[in-house]
């Protein structure tokens, strides 16, 4: 269980940096702002052989966007869903992280994509 702690900490600090440029740069003409999210996640962990675990899970939260536009702060605020894949050897010191999060932001008008590997 403190693996999956872990992990969770690991994506969430994943998703609000990716999430957050995936959906500044995608803008046509927003310079660079900064994000910031809030999420909860829970997932499954499976035991394999040889020490080997696989944990599915998704993450649920805000992710929180900032930037200027026309001398003012704008802020925008997206749902953002993510399932998260971990394999973990615990005898190989192996670890691997793979999610794909959904932002969804006005009402469902806009929706990014912030694919991520570690």
């Amino acid at each position: 269980m403190k693996i999956m702690y872990y992990v969770i900490l690991v994506v969430g600090i994943v998703v609000s940096i990716s999430g957050g440029e995936a959906s500044l740069a995608s803008a046509k003409t927003i310079e660079a702002g900064d994000s910031s999210s809030s999420w909860n996640g829970s997932g499954e962990v499976q035991d394999l052989v040889d020490g080997e675990q696989v944990i599915n899970g998704i993450v649920k939260g805000v992710l929180i966007a900032r930037h200027k536009g026309e001398g003012k702060l704008i802020v925008h605020s997206s749902k953002l869903v993510c399932p998260v894949r971990v394999t973990v050897n615990k005898k190989n010191d192996y670890k691997a992280i793979a999610g794909l999060c959904t932002i969804v932001a006005h009402e469902g008008k806009d929706v990014a994509y912030a694919q991520w590997k570690c």
